[in-house]
């Protein structure tokens, strides 16, 4: 029951296995446009205000919040638009978690701003904002429990920031950092406080083995000085025509008979094999 992915052997005698669902209330979240600008002072005496977009969604007596950083280049939109990170986020609500998703500043590449201090980093200040501002809205208490997740560039960005609200004066309630598809830091793997998960793929293209091995290593660091942590590696799998189904998350027209038509179409574009 504590495992994410459960592996049964079944018994030789007949077993039926049946899945249990519950009603998921309808959301979408509420977007709020150039939020927490700020003058940056540039050369020659010019001055440029930058912002960033929050998405947010927090249902009634939420357990705690999620903080989702997008990937590199990448931007908040594909929490909610994504069928995959739909399927997350829905996921979270249901269970009794906000979400808020923020872009990070710069817009050009997507990356998350790398300043190691609070103060100096746009990207995590907008963060402290966020929470500034769900609190001061009562929308979500200042005092519950906040988490930070992550993809690829987005997660290493997620336990940075993570680290830095959790040591800030006044220290934020951050609980645990999870790292999709990312390393993590050596450093933060040494001195962090904030427990973090590893969710790795064994043929991530990106890490590559190499890559897989210091998420492992970062795990057991975090571990070894009695720091929650646990690594998590999805092997490949067969992919089904059902898989196609979560189209319709984002494509309410979407049905089964055309999630067999694109898996058909995949298969015979070569990209599955027989054995799918």
């Amino acid at each position: 029951a504590t495992v994410p992915h459960v592996l049964i052997t079944m018994p030789t005698t007949a077993t039926a296995l049946t899945a249990t669902y519950k009603a998921a209330a309808a959301w979408t979240p509420t977007v709020v446009t150039n939020f927490n600008p700020v003058t940056q002072n540039g050369a020659n005496n010019t001055t440029t205000t930058v912002s960033t977009t929050l998405a947010y969604y927090v249902p009634a007596n939420a357990q705690g919040l999620v903080v989702l950083l997008h990937d590199s280049p990448g931007n908040l939109n594909t929490w909610f638009s994504s069928p995959e990170q739909s399927l997350l986020t829905r996921d979270l609500v249901a269970a009794g978690y906000g979400v808020a998703a923020l872009n990070s500043v710069n817009r050009t590449t997507g990356a998350w701003a790398a300043q190691a201090a609070l103060a100096n980093n746009l990207d995590a200040t907008n963060v402290a904002a966020a929470l500034d501002r769900l609190a001061k809205d009562g929308t979500f208490a200042a005092t519950k429990p906040v988490f930070f997740l992550g993809f690829s560039t987005g997660a290493d960005a997620a336990a940075r920031y993570a680290e830095m609200l959790a040591s800030a004066t006044p220290a934020r309630p951050i609980k645990g950092t999870v790292l999709y598809c990312a390393t993590g830091g050596a450093t933060l793997a040494v001195t962090s406080k904030v427990p973090q998960f590893f969710a790795i793929a064994a043929n991530d293209e990106v890490l590559g083995a190499a890559g897989n091995t210091i998420a492992r290593d970062n795990a057991q660091y975090l571990a070894g000085r009695g720091i929650a942590s646990a690594i998590l590696s999805s092997n490949p799998a067969p992919v089904y025509n059902n898989r196609f189904t979560s189209l319709a998350l984002t494509a309410p027209s979407f049905s089964a008979a055309d999630a067999t038509a694109v898996w058909n179409a995949v298969k015979a574009a070569g990209f599955l094999d027989e054995n799918n």
